[in-house]
């Protein structure tokens, strides 16, 4: 953008400025019309552009100084869309690593809840191995409750199973 503002302004620098601050005054859209019409508002205009020397290149100039800077706005839209994704996922991690400590706390440490982990994996176990066919038949609960109980009681069984191979029973 600048380096089309380069071919037409003398301080280029000074008329992105001035653009800028047109922009948050009228607007995007009343700002390059104003602009387009009395591009002296930004500042002086290069000795080329004054002259008219060659005004189909000065328009061409003006175009694509349009097109720059529409160009520029939209990127600058995407980093600020860009910097305040980056901040909710920081705030998102922050909460992550706060929960985290906190049911740290609360359930203790590793070992501590591998060994409550493996507890409550043979009292399931004995719990299983009490139960027969007939139970579930008997049972007053739900069929897809019954359906995951009767899929649980079989894997623990396929696996009680494996496990007697490989000791050698």
């Amino acid at each position: 953008m600048l380096f089309h503002m380069k071919k037409l302004f003398a301080d280029p620098a000074k008329a992105h400025a001035r653009w800028t601050a047109l922009e948050r005054e009228l607007g995007v859209g009343d700002a390059a019309e104003l602009v387009a019409k009395t591009p002296g508002l930004l500042g002086s205009l290069n000795r080329d552009a004054k002259a008219g020397r060659s005004a189909r290149a000065t328009a061409k100039s003006w175009e694509a100084l349009q097109k720059a800077r529409t160009r520029w706005r939209d990127a600058r839209a995407e980093l600020e869309d860009a910097r305040h994704k980056m901040q909710q996922a920081r705030h998102a991690a922050d909460r992550v690593r706060s929960n985290f400590r906190h049911l740290q706390a609360q359930v203790g440490e590793r070992e501590q809840v591998k060994r409550y982990l493996r507890r409550s994996i043979r009292l399931r176990a004995r719990a299983l191995d009490r139960v027969n066919h007939r139970m579930f038949e008997k049972s007053r609960i739900a069929d897809e409750r019954v359906e995951q109980l009767h899929r649980a009681w079989r894997r623990h069984h396929e696996r009680q199973r494996k496990r007697e191979r490989g000791r050698g029973r």
